[in-house]
């Protein structure tokens, strides 16, 4: 595991003895190294302590269930929302229900942003930003170029498959880019995204029972339509053996007509030898885009003096929102520096938020239809509150590339193994 280290020198402006601690550890993804690099330095100052940041390589999760098992100097560490009930479950994490600062500050939250740091009623961590997984994208000028324009956008996951098929038939050839490649993230997000925005589910929502339908449910359809597309000749063949940093790479410098990606990745400054590019999200209308995965900041839960405990949470606040000249400038260097859209909506609706938002797209409606998207964005708690729901994806990584490799493997033995799958995790684990 590669790690990059950033030690952050503190001027003690308050007496040492006034804390149990001297010294705080935050854990990261590299991707948003800068943005701790910068915003660091004045709380360390502010609190009088030392900040280290420890950024991880991807596989993010992996990597720092990894670092919690070995390493007991860890204080703060940066969460996805998904992966955060399992390291509760595994006791990795505190539950910051019980301390009122931290409960007022995720009542600030977006709703939707906010129910993504429950589990039941704990409260596990803070957001720093958010993001749309797997939200379908226009570059306008390579959609022009296959004579569309706005008034052809689709509405919803059929029709813009529909509108792929159609393309491809007339002729155009690895235009459209899926976000199906090799790693978790890939094919296994990609399909669950595609049930969930169609209204479907993997576990019944009253009796937690594999639901999965063999015929006619959203599952099978998306199956159905994953094929016609993928036989199209629509999207680039090597896609199922890239790695996730491989395809935000292509994602960054190719010109596809249609792609999916993160709204991260869409907003995300351009390089200097990229050109630019008019890429647009598609107005959310019968259906939403995407799933909502926010990026938090939990304590690690460890024993400790109550003195030592307070000042990891008053960090926590520092680094979530801030106050005084110090007040919401994550939020405003994650949304400029690192494409994340901030969990506070205040700070989105400032000027500091709109003035970024709008020298991103080419009209005033992208940014409306931007924030549409967010504000309605899903975080399915049904699925990720499963401690086994990694292990699900694996399987489903798996399953789904053979399905598109293999025309003779049907859409009806797909879903009798996921839901034998689903059967027998939920057996493993006690259910």
């Amino acid at each position: 595991m590669k790690n990059t280290f950033i030690t952050l020198s503190a001027t003690l402006l308050l007496c040492p003895a006034a804390f149990a601690v001297d010294k705080i550890n935050v854990h990261g993804i590299i991707f948003n190294v800068e943005i701790f690099n910068t915003v660091l330095p004045p709380i360390a100052d502010k609190r009088g302590v030392e900040l280290q940041y420890t950024a991880h390589t991807m596989p993010y999760i992996e990597n720092l269930e990894q670092e919690l098992i070995y390493n007991s100097s860890i204080d703060i560490a940066s969460v996805l929302s998904a992966a955060a009930p399992r390291l509760y479950a595994g006791n990795w994490i505190k539950d910051l229900s019980a301390y009122p600062e931290i409960v007022r500050a995720a009542g600030m939250h977006y709703v939707n942003t906010r129910n993504a740091l429950y589990l039941d009623d704990k409260l596990l961590g803070l957001g720093y930003g958010a993001m749309i997984q797997n939200m379908p994208v226009i570059d306008l000028e390579a959609y022009a170029a296959l004579g569309l324009g706005r008034e052809n956008f689709p509405v919803d996951w059929p029709d813009l498959y529909r509108q792929v098929t159609e393309i491809a038939e007339q002729g155009a050839q690895s235009f459209f880019y899926p976000a199906w490649h090799s790693d978790v993230p890939g094919l296994a997000l990609s399909f669950l995204t595609d049930v969930w925005n169609r209204g479907g589910h993997f576990l019944d929502p009253r009796t937690e029972a594999p639901s999965l339908l063999q015929h006619g449910g959203a599952a099978y359809d998306t199956l159905l339509d994953w094929r016609r597309v993928w036989e199209s000749g629509a999207i680039p063949t090597d896609i199922f053996d890239q790695s996730f940093v491989q395809y935000r790479a292509i994602c960054a410098r190719e010109n596809f007509a249609i792609s999916v990606q993160s709204s991260e990745m869409l907003l995300l400054p351009a390089a200097e030898s990229t050109p630019q590019r008019k890429l647009v999200p598609i107005p959310r209308v019968s259906q939403n885009w995407g799933t909502l995965i926010v990026m938090m900041n939990s304590i690690i839960d460890r024993e400790e003096d109550d003195s030592a405990q307070l000042t990891r949470r008053q960090i926590l606040l520092d680094i979530s929102r801030g106050e005084g000249a110090q007040k919401l400038s994550l939020a405003k260097l994650a949304l400029k520096n690192d494409g994340l859209l901030s969990v506070y909506q205040d700070f989105m609706q400032s000027s500091d938020a709109q003035e970024i938002l709008a020298s991103k797209f080419p009209q005033t409606s992208d940014v409306d239809a931007l924030l549409d998207i967010y504000q309605n964005a899903e975080f399915t708690k049904q699925h990720w509150n499963q401690v086994w729901h990694q292990e699900f994806s694996r399987f489903l990584q798996v399953e789904l590339k053979h399905y598109l490799k293999n025309p003779e493997v049907d859409p009806q033995n797909v879903i009798t193994r996921l839901n034998e799958k689903l059967k027998s995790l939920k057996k493993s684990y006690g259910y």
